[in-house]
């Protein structure tokens, strides 16, 4: 909505770890290195060269889990792309902080929901309750739980999200209202990877 260009986009197969072909072709490696080749024909010379990434992008979206991200975000710094920005969704945190296998993540921005975020004592209060129930199945359903507490929680305030579409409410999935058509809508935080840890980029207090 907000526009924008969508200059490359690139697969990798799920079965690697090795995704140095796919970001070659995706940052235009491959012509850096050819044009370092036409210069030495042309020339004769053995000429010094390091290859460049293109120079056309603002961004890189990555569309990984945690395990694939681990792997892509080094591989983008030793192709050259260390200076850009990169943007992934929810699905590249496992919703439990862990700084030593996610270091290498530094610097992925990603939006997920208050409940797998937070470090508010409300929100925290009611995950450890969850996890000492379900210590085994906890983890891996944090985002499930957040949407079966928002699921109740928002009944009572159903009328006053109806009545007034300005109104907000402050669930465990995101910052959550109604529009016209009575569909509810939400709005996620943003996060960091920082020392294998992810910080708000909003350090303002949600709850």
């Amino acid at each position: 909505s907000t526009g924008g260009t969508v200059i490359k986009s690139q697969g990798y197969k799920s079965t690697t770890n090795d995704f140095s072909q796919p970001l070659v072709t995706l940052l235009n490696i491959e012509a850096s290195r050819e044009r370092r080749k036409d210069i030495a024909s042309i020339t004769g010379i053995d000429v010094k060269f390091e290859p460049h990434r293109r120079r056309d992008i603002d961004f890189i979206f990555v569309a990984a889990t945690p395990q694939h991200a681990r792997q892509i975000r080094p591989q983008l710094k030793f192709f050259y792309a260390s200076d850009l920005p990169i943007y992934a969704t929810s699905h590249v945190y496992t919703g439990v902080v862990s700084p030593t296998t996610d270091n290498d993540m530094d610097d992925i921005m990603f939006c997920d929901t208050p409940f797998t975020l937070s470090q508010e004592a409300y929100a925290q209060d009611i995950w450890r309750g969850i996890a000492q129930l379900w210590p085994k199945s906890a983890p891996m359903q944090k985002r499930l739980y957040a949407l079966g507490i928002d699921s109740f929680n928002i009944i009572s305030q159903l009328p006053r999200l109806s009545s007034y579409n300005v109104d907000r409410y402050r669930g465990m999935t995101g910052l959550l209202y109604m529009d016209e058509n009575h569909r509810i809508h939400r709005e996620l935080l943003w996060a960091k990877f920082v020392n294998g840890k992810p910080e708000l980029l909003d350090k303002s207090s949600y709850f």
